[in-house]
């Protein structure tokens, strides 16, 4: 049943039924691990396979941290039934609460993971005195 159906789509049915409406702008949206450690630095994963790290960028614009990834297909004489893989965009936002808006972040990119940390901003553990 499944081969009737493929065996009659065109080249350009499959685009839509494998990638959206003809023309769309594909994006995705990596998978991500969120955590805190035990010194509230909020430690964030995502899967980025197939970008380095000049093939990404990171933006911090008030409370939200994204991250952006911006390829080129690479052309191939294979014309793929199925294409699940792709390294052509992806975006992620996360938003921040409070605590993290102004403090220090740093990112890295190795074996396919971007990490980033954000540490809190200093007056986080300030206690308020009661007067």
């Amino acid at each position: 049943m499944l081969e009737t159906f493929l065996s009659e789509l065109s080249e350009k049915d499959l685009d839509w039924f494998f990638k959206g409406f003809p023309g769309d702008k594909v994006t995705r949206y990596p998978l991500t691990n969120l955590g805190v450690d035990e010194d509230d630095i909020l430690h964030v994963e995502v899967a980025v396979a197939g970008f380095s790290k000049e093939d990404i960028a990171l933006e911090q614009n008030g409370n939200k941290l994204c991250l952006k990834g911006s390829k080129k297909e690479e052309s191939k004489d294979i014309k793929y039934m199925q294409k699940h893989i792709s390294t052509s965009n992806f975006e992620r936002t996360i938003i921040l609460h409070d605590n993290y808006v102004g403090g220090e972040v740093n990112a890295s990119v190795a074996d396919g993971i971007c990490k980033i940390t954000v540490k809190p901003k200093e007056n986080l553990k300030n206690t308020i005195q009661i007067v």
